[in-house]
């Protein structure tokens, strides 16, 4: 049976104080970062999410530096994520030692400057990031690179 169309229209209308707008706001930024942050750790318990973010982390030189990870393959088969991001770590601690050498700068006035001025701090890091990668794989001294011969082995 059709409903007969309505004779008047009643508005309804919810006005919030100031109060009552932060309340909603907190509500809807822990219900964003909750969700974010829910996402973020799918990544990490898995072991190729966890590598895949630190070689991206070291790669785009989020971290105040570019630098190759090395990943374990011992802790790569084993799925030991707490070893991987130790492994990280390190080589982050030994680039930036590296780089101290260089430029004089501490890992953490490398830091500050990146939190300062996180754009500036990153594209004054190196011209070109792939270059920089591409010089910094010919570093590396390993003798096989999965089953093939490492190209950049003298």
């Amino acid at each position: 049976m059709p409903r007969p169309k309505p004779d008047k229209i009643v508005r309804h209308q919810i006005v919030f104080g100031e109060a009552d707008r932060k309340i909603l706001e907190s509500a809807v930024n822990s219900y964003n970062l909750n969700t974010v942050l829910g996402n973020i750790t799918k990544v990490l318990n898995d072991v190729t999410g966890t590598i895949t973010l630190l070689t991206l982390l070291a790669a785009t030189g989020a971290l105040g530096l570019v630098f190759a990870f090395n990943v374990n393959p011992v802790h790569l088969a084993t799925g030991n994520v707490p070893a991987i991001i130790l492994s990280f770590n390190q080589q982050w601690t030994d680039a930036s030692d590296r780089k101290k050498e260089e430029d004089g700068l501490t890992r953490e006035e490398r830091m500050q400057k990146l939190v300062d001025d996180p754009i500036g701090a990153v594209a004054g890091i190196t011209n070109n990031p792939i270059i920089e990668l591409m010089n910094l794989a010919q570093k590396v001294q390993v003798d096989r690179v999965g089953p093939f011969d490492n190209p950049f082995k003298n």
